[in-house]
């Protein structure tokens, strides 16, 4: 038997325990697990940018753009994962996520909060990897090697 997953929240914090519920509720409507969920609000609440834009988008559902790593925004990232899960979104595994805001949504903070750790590649990934299909798409992104 696995074990539970361990979420730190504040009980006495209400607007951590809103945007907790909220998180949880973008989770479920992405099926996403408890685990996935688990490792988010952990790596999100550790962030106090990242989390300050978590809750600005919860309450004015739109980007406050104000977490900047390297001049990239979170509304830089979902722009980049839009065009890129185009050309994913036309497999039959990914196409329940083709009309699921809520999982563009997460994802875009969870490729934040990654990319926190290993800018240079995920800045490398949206500057070249457009998402659209062109001859030399796969062989620029193939013999990409960090410096």
């Amino acid at each position: 038997m696995s074990e539970k997953p361990s979420i730190h929240l504040n009980m006495d914090d209400e607007i951590q325990v809103k945007a907790f519920t909220w998180a949880m509720n973008l989770a479920q409507m992405s099926e996403l697990d408890n685990e996935f969920l688990a490792g988010f609000w952990n790596k999100l609440i550790s962030y106090d940018d990242v989390y300050e834009e978590f809750i600005y988008y919860m309450d004015h559902n739109d980007f406050l753009c104000k977490a900047e790593i390297k001049g990239y925004t979170l509304a830089d990232v979902l722009v980049y994962q839009v065009d890129h899960f185009k050309s994913l979104l036309d497999r039959p595994d990914l196409s329940k996520y083709k009309n699921n805001g809520a999982y563009m949504l997460l994802m875009a903070f969870d490729t934040f909060i990654k990319m926190k750790s290993d800018p240079e590649n995920f800045i490398y990934k949206m500057q070249h990897d457009t998402g659209t299909d062109f001859p030399e798409k796969d062989f620029n992104l193939m013999n990409h090697k960090k410096s």
